[in-house]
């Protein structure tokens, strides 16, 4: 028998092998393999970044003394972003690449082969070819800005550079103290990361304010005296900062208003059906039949009440509560709906058909149950609010004792003609007839089931 840590290192040894041999095929691929070099680099990088700690100190080691699969991402670094179909593969380089300066900073691990990065081409692009740059790309670029910041601009890993003609002039103290960045550089990806800030994408925001965080750490790293001499550039974060808050609230209150927004379209298609229904009410109420009433009543429920149940499992498993905001998902949407207009249409049943509703809703205790489910659902869901749907159900309620009577309570759909009927002889001899018919249907059902011997010679 295997312990349950055996079992965890075998598991290990599986992904380790796993690892190793796409590592492997990645570094002997063309660079111009994006569609087996896309899901490769996602899967090293998703490993980096999902393994526990125990298993990324081998993981680190093993991808960074593999050169052909340094070479390959030098080889894809290098390739334009302004080239579409590779977009996707550059954003997933730069990640694995981020995640590779991270961790071998954190466990040590020995280094092989470094990659070239022209850090002024990064801030350069994240300046000025930002409106041209997709934001996923702008995001693995902040990401790797931030890991390579994280670790001082000085990584076994990388052989950073700023570009041509960097450094061949003559340093003053702040530029040296911040080599290879120089203020002016730490100044323009302040301005690029403030200018992305402004674009309000969630996406970036995050991103973003953590490359903020990492650039004033590595700034007061390197020259406390620059961060006190440049406050400019302390406000200029600390406004950076609020505009974050800011944009954040901004995005949260929008999603607020967009689902508020959903709610109320929704309002106005629920009043709609509404009409279909209650017309559809009406034209049984003017049926005059209460025999083919009872049929078409007792159809009616049996299937309300399964869509009931059916919506019930589907908004538990999305754990979607009635107070959320209005559903998105079209799955999720079509069962909120469901619930909302079956249990008010229920309502309209119940209140013109009291009687009837009775004999069936009394006999089956599942529903009841499941209208008391419904019924919380709905008060809760805001579409009701204020309106005349938020008395039906209260009557409804009322009605069935599900709620306790209040003193006044009338059903404003009962007429004299019902009083009579329900109280005569006329009516128990239909109730009886009714239940006389539903015996011999479900005799007839049980006959079917059974076994029986077909002359048809397909059947022999």
């Amino acid at each position: 028998m295997q312990t349950s840590g055996s079992t965890e290192n075998e598991m290990d040894g599986i992904h380790f092998r796993l690892l190793y041999h796409v590592s492997n095929l990645a570094g002997k691929l063309q660079a111009s393999n994006t569609e087996c070099l896309l899901p490769a680099f996602s899967y090293l990088y998703c490993c980096l970044d999902l393994s526990p700690p125990h298993c990324t100190d081998r993981a680190v080691s093993m991808l960074l003394c593999n050169a052909g699969l340094m070479d390959q991402l030098q080889a894809t670094l290098d390739l334009s972003s302004s080239l579409s179909p590779t977009s996707a593969l550059l954003c997933c380089s730069r990640l694995l690449l981020s995640s590779l300066v991270t961790l071998q900073h954190t466990h040590s691990a020995q280094v092989h082969r470094s990659i070239r990065l022209n850090v002024g081409s990064t801030v350069q692009t994240l300046v000025f070819g930002k409106r041209k740059t997709g934001s996923l790309l702008l995001a693995s670029s902040l990401r790797l800005l931030q890991a390579v910041l994280d670790v001082d601009l000085e990584s076994p890993v990388l052989c950073v550079s700023v570009g041509p003609g960097a450094g061949q002039r003559p340093l003053r103290d702040t530029d040296s103290s911040l080599y290879l960045l120089g203020s002016y550089g730490a100044h323009c990806l302040i301005t690029a990361l403030y200018g992305l800030l402004l674009q309000k994408q969630e996406l970036l925001l995050s991103v973003s304010v953590n490359c903020l965080g990492s650039l004033l750490r590595f700034l007061q790293r390197r020259s406390p005296s620059t961060v006190a001499h440049h406050r400019h550039l302390l406000t200029m974060l600390s406004v950076c900062t609020v505009l974050l808050v800011v944009a954040a609230a901004a995005l949260s209150s929008a999603d607020s208003d967009r689902h508020d927004s959903n709610l109320e379209i929704y309002k106005r298609l629920f009043e709609t059906k509404r009409k279909d229904q209650l017309n559809a009410l009406k034209n049984l109420v003017e049926l005059n039949d209460i025999n083919q009433q009872y049929k078409i009543i007792d159809i009616m429920l049996k299937g309300l009440f399964k869509v009931l149940e059916d919506s019930k499992a589907v908004l538990i498993a999305a754990n979607m509560q009635a107070d959320d905001p209005f559903p998105m998902d079209d799955k999720i949407k079509e069962a909120y709906s469901h619930v909302v207009e079956n249990t008010a249409f229920f309502g309209d049943v119940a209140l013109r058909f009291p009687r009837i509703v009775h004999h069936y809703y009394d006999r089956n205790p599942d529903w009841g149950g499941l209208l008391r489910w419904g019924l919380r659902f709905c008060n809760l869901t805001g579409v009701f609010t204020g309106g005349a749907h938020q008395h039906v159900l209260s009557l409804m309620s009322q009605e069935l004792g599900i709620i306790e009577k209040s003193p006044d309570f009338t059903n404003p759909y009962r007429t004299e003609r019902d009083n009579v009927l329900h109280t005569a002889e006329a009516f128990q001899k239909i109730l009886r007839e009714e239940e006389k018919r539903r015996r011999k249907e479900d005799k007839r059902k049980e006959i079917r089931k059974g076994p029986r011997i077909s002359r048809s010679r397909t059947e022999l």
